[in-house]
């Protein structure tokens, strides 16, 4: 089949089955992207390269089948780029999360099968009904953090904090919720991991402080090279 038969099928689909084509292929480069930033911290350019395009030309093809989706096709994709780009600016959001959530805005825009759901989504920007899922799954990780700390303090019989950190209740029982204790080798060692304490030497020796937000671009070298020089 040549590249002209490809374009004949392409047209015939319906707008559902282009849907689940932009799904399908979602689902495979969001999942090696956050594969890729997992184990690395990184994700290639090369993945939105490939991914803007291929969603560009399945967006289009839905278009021609059902123009009248475009205002709220267009409606979503301003939306969901505006809150990326805020996102991004506030520290909320990598480089690859900006590119990524842009990416899904345009090979879905609304959600793929709702013609074959009996439960209608209550927000129809799908790109922002992944976002919302992702936080609260997110939450889930407290539980795998407090377990974590309760082990290092009553399994392993360590302080959790500094003597020399000052920080209100709140603050500590935040720290608690959101980051665990672990060794130096271990923080240097994997790359999702980001130190939640910064040091500051003095002649009366190190002042420790918790760092309880962290922008999504910081340094993460640096910051450790901060901790290494303290140690």
């Amino acid at each position: 089949m040549g590249c002209h038969g490809i374009d004949e099928t392409l047209k015939t689909m319906s707008p559902e089955d282009l849907n689940i084509i932009s799904l399908a292929i979602s689902i495979i480069i969001l999942g090696y992207s956050a594969w890729s930033d997992f184990k690395t911290r990184e994700v290639s350019d090369r993945v939105w390269i490939i991914y803007l395009p291929i969603s560009s030309i399945l967006l289009s093809l839905r278009l021609v089948s059902n123009p009248q989706l475009i205002h709220i096709y267009a409606a979503s994709i301003i939306i969901t780029v505006g809150i990326s780009i805020l996102m991004f600016q506030t520290g909320l959001f990598g480089g690859a999360d900006l590119k990524a959530l842009i990416c899904l805005s345009v090979a879905l825009p609304i959600h793929p099968t709702p013609n074959r759901t009996l439960i209608l989504p209550i927000n129809p920007i799908f790109p922002l009904t992944v976002l919302y899922n992702a936080y609260l799954l997110s939450l889930s990780m407290i539980v795998y953090v407090l377990a974590k700390n309760l082990e290092w303090r009553l399994v392993k019989k360590k302080s959790l904090f500094n003597i020399t950190m000052k920080m209100p209740t709140w603050s500590l029982l935040l720290a608690i919720l959101t980051g665990y204790k672990t060794t130096y080798k271990s923080l240097r060692g994997k790359p999702y991991l980001y130190p939640l304490v910064e040091a500051s030497g003095n002649i009366d020796g190190p002042t420790w402080k918790l760092k309880l937000f962290i922008r999504a671009e910081s340094d993460k070298d640096e910051l450790i090279r901060r901790l290494g020089d303290i140690q």
